[in-house]
């Protein structure tokens, strides 16, 4: 760590101190928040919590953006598209999005999607 990323450590320690001070009823900082923020903070600085937002319980969500629903009715567009003999890029630019999320939806969904197209008796010989 650089000497200016420890001289910011150092300010939300102070800041962190600071506002323990503050925060008693005639404050007008409530307690809950300020508890919320010192929590963060303090979880922050003692290095259990790499980052700012992850402290603070902001950090985004790995995977593909969007519900499960939506992803699932997207995979359903795409793979569909797909099996009709588009390419990627064409899938992506038709349906506006990202050739890399794109990709990622339908590899999330496809085993039960297809799944649904193959019928048991297309399995079996008889």
């Amino acid at each position: 760590m650089n000497s200016s990323q420890e001289e910011n450590k150092e300010k939300l320690r102070l800041f962190t101190n600071q506002l323990k001070k503050l925060s008693f009823p005639s404050s007008p900082i409530s307690i809950p928040l300020a508890d919320f923020v010192i929590t963060a903070l303090e979880s922050y600085l003692g290095d259990d919590i790499k980052s700012l937002d992850a402290a603070f319980g902001v950090n985004p969500k790995r995977g593909v953006p969007g519900f499960p629903r939506q992803r699932e009715e997207l995979a359903r567009k795409v793979i569909g598209m797909k099996i009709a003999g588009n390419s990627w890029k064409e899938i992506a630019d038709e349906l506006g999005g990202d050739e890399r999320n794109i990709r990622r939806v339908a590899d999330e969904f496809k085993v039960q999607i297809l799944a649904e197209y193959i019928k048991l008796k297309d399995l079996i010989d008889e």
